[in-house]
């Protein structure tokens, strides 16, 4: 396989920034190298050798000078020998000199003059010969009594003062180390000056390599803008392009590196939009069988339009299924309705009848032939299905106007009560006739007619096509309808019968109204006579009522007055007591009601005996009706206020009803105070039957008349 190299936006940008670190890494070693040469050479020197000699010699300078004070001072002031100077000068001799001499033998190693390193030389040697004379006096003037030593002192002091050799020796000491400090720290300024030289040979450099790098990184810049920016920018202009639906014309050039890449997937982005586009086009043109690829497994895009033409086509197989089925309801609506005008015509003969359903069935399903089978129940004993009416109908293998229901297709189908469709008939079941000769039918249908009150009948269908599941709806929902009508004409034809048979029977009831009129007068003049003989009976009781009321209110109103004769009425009180209690229940009632004596006449009226009425309350034997009522307790609070009380009232005894007319009558004591009641009655109980027996008959009598005079207006 040939290798070909792909320029990337990576490898470019490697290049371009490459060749800025080369600049950059090429300043920064310049760079690096002058400073450190200026450190190895200039800084380390002034830092490390001729800055700390300088300041050592200063140093040394001082302590020179600070010795040369406190010589004096030890030979001519201090005599005692553990002075602050004294102590001083010794630490100088012992301790700094040595340390400061090490020090600057150190740093001296490392100076380039050879005339400083000469002159140093010289000035330690002579600063070890006068610190040697210092030692010898320090040691001859060590106490005070060689301070009184005129021969010491007098050898000594002379070469210290200003003009002695000491002094002077001290002068010129430090007049060379002044000049060797000069020379130090002109080395020092020398080593500056060369460092500063280089600083700016540095600066420029750096301003040079600076111009490099700018010239460099712009170069880079403008090459990298003309090989990544420029590209980028023009791919983003086609993006924000095709954002607003706009696709480009050409086809974008494919370099070798990612903004190559991104141009190729953009031309076959853009070609798969365009097929894209072709394809929307085409399903929106109806051409569902159009083919389409997309892009890859996730293309989002491609795959909506492809399932979009999925849902579209099912949409459309939908909407033919639809306006198929709506055609289909159309066509059962204008059967029906045109069906239903003919049932609403006048069907007072059941073969035209039958004639004209099945003939226009038979045409409206365009069938080849049809039969109206209409079932036959006027003998309940024997009843059968009969064919009333045949369309097209040349020759069937048995030809019967009379079909047992159960026997047969056609009986079969009644005794189920379910249609029967076969597509596989016997052999000469029947057969359909043309000018061209005589073929079998292909299919049979068989429909009950039925309705929520029974099976009327059957209509049977035979074509050379087969019927579609909404045919065979259609007749089954007509079917509903002509059972309706079939059996609304059996309705009118029965009632035209019945219409005969009421006029027969209305002769007859005329007669029988004569009779029943004559037994209604006669009814009248009976029940007439009971009621008069019923008001004769009350009112002969009323007569005996108000006459033992009269008698025992007279009694009761000369009780009072009579008690001193009490004696010589008795005899003639119980007599009457004696008819009273034979013809007359007599009844006593304590204010509580307690019945507390009751004689036998009342006894043998209610059919108790004495212990079972005795001690008892007399509500006990009340009705529950009565007894309950108002009219019960208004009785007993008119009789605790003295009134006498009459009326006809119901009893129960032993569960047998009886009816007295009784008379309440209060006793009072001789304090006012109601003592018990007296109850005087007599049994109405056959009275009160027959007005109950008479009322049934008359009330029987009007339901009797009520329901002749019903039957005479049905008849009218």
């Amino acid at each position: 396989m040939k290798f070909r190299f792909r320029f990337t936006i990576s490898r470019k940008l490697l290049i371009g920034f490459g060749v800025i670190m080369i600049f950059v890494l090429s300043t920064s070693t310049v760079t690096y190298v002058i400073l450190n040469r200026n450190m190895d050479t200039n800084l380390s020197s002034i830092t490390e050798v001729y800055s700390p000699s300088a300041k050592d010699l200063n140093e040394l300078n001082q302590l020179i000078a600070n010795s040369k004070f406190l010589i004096k001072t030890w030979v001519f002031v201090d005599k005692k020998s553990d002075t602050n100077d004294k102590l001083k000068l010794r630490e100088i001799h012992s301790t700094e000199y040595p340390n400061l001499k090490k020090s600057l033998g150190n740093y001296m190693v490392n100076w380039e003059s050879k005339e400083a390193k000469s002159v140093y030389m010289e000035i330690i040697q002579e600063t070890d010969s006068l610190f040697a004379l210092h030692q010898d006096v320090m040691s001859q003037l060590s106490n005070f009594d060689a301070y009184n030593n005129l021969m010491i002192t007098f050898v000594i002091q002379p070469r210290f003062e200003s003009e002695g050799e000491v002094m002077v020796f001290t002068e010129k000491i430090q007049a060379k180390l002044e000049k060797l400090i000069n020379e130090i720290q002109g080395e020092v300024s020398n080593s500056n000056t060369k460092m500063m030289e280089q600083f700016k040979v540095l600066q420029q450099l750096m301003v040079i390599m600076g111009f490099i790098l700018v010239l460099a990184v712009v170069v880079t810049a403008i090459w990298l803008s003309r090989t990544l920016v420029n590209p980028i920018n023009y791919i983003k202009t086609i993006i924000l392009n095709m954002g607003k639906g706009i696709l480009p014309e050409s086809v974008l050039k494919v370099r070798s590196d990612e903004i190559g890449e991104m141009s190729e997937a953009l031309n076959m982005l853009v070609s798969g939009l365009k097929k894209t586009s072709s394809f929307a086009l085409e399903i929106g043109d109806g051409n569902y069988e159009s083919n389409f690829i997309p892009l890859s497994e996730n293309d989002n895009l491609g795959n909506s339009l492809i399932l979009m033409r999925y849902n579209l086509r099912k949409a459309a197989e939908e909407e033919a299924k639809r306006k198929e089925e709506d055609d289909q309801r159309s066509w059962a609506s204008s059967g029906l309705a045109m069906f239903s005008e003919l049932l609403r015509q006048s069907n007072e003969d059941m073969e035209e009848f039958s004639f004209r359903i099945i003939s226009n069935l038979v045409k409206y399903l365009e069938a080849n032939q049809g039969g109206f089978y209409i079932i036959n129940d006027q003998d309940k004993d024997n009843v059968y299905i009969e064919l009333t009416a045949a369309y097209a109908y040349t020759r069937r293998k048995f030809i019967e106007k009379k079909i047992e229901i159960g026997v047969t297709l056609v009986g079969q189908c009644v005794q189920e009560g379910e249609s029967i469709y076969l597509t596989d008939l016997p052999n000469n079941y029947i057969k359909i006739s043309s000018g061209l000769g005589e073929k079998d039918p292909r299919c049979l249908l068989l429909v009950p007619l039925k309705n929520a009150e029974g099976i009327f009948g059957v209509v049977e269908l035979a074509s050379f096509r087969p019927f579609k599941p909404y045919q065979v709806e259609f007749i089954e929902k007509l079917s509903e309808s002509i059972a309706a009508t079939i059996a609304s004409v059996k309705i009118n034809l029965n009632t035209a019968q019945l219409l005969a048979e009421s006029q027969e029977k209305s002769q007859q009831l005329a007669l029988q109204e004569d009779q029943m009129r004559n037994n209604i007068e006669a009814l009248e003049e009976t029940q007439k006579a009971i009621e008069e003989q019923t008001q004769l009976e009350i009112q002969r009781f009323g007569e005996i009522i108000a006459d033992y009321e009269k008698q025992l209110t007279q009694l009761t109103q000369t009780y009072e007055e009579q008690r001193t004769q009490l004696h010589d009425l008795s005899t003639s009180i119980e007599g009457m007591t004696m008819a009273i209690n034979n013809s007359i229940g007599v009844l006593d009632i304590s204010p509580a009601g307690i019945v507390l004596d009751v004689n036998s006449k009342y006894l043998s009226m209610a059919g108790l005996i004495r212990e079972e009425i005795v001690g008892k309350l007399h509500s006990d034997f009340i009705s529950e009706e009565a007894a309950g009522a108002n009219v019960y307790q208004t009785l007993w609070n008119n009789l605790s206020l003295g009134r006498i009380h009459t009326g006809t009232h119901k009893y129960v005894f032993n569960k047998r009803e009886k009816w007295f007319n009784e008379t309440f009558t209060p006793v009072k004591s001789k304090g006012g105070e109601l003592e018990k009641t007296l109850v005087l009655a007599n049994d109405v109980s056959k009275i009160r039957k027959q007005e109950e027996d008479l009322r049934e008959k008359i009330r029987l009598a009007e339901v009797e008349l009520e329901t002749l005079n019903d039957k005479l207006r049905d008849i009218d």
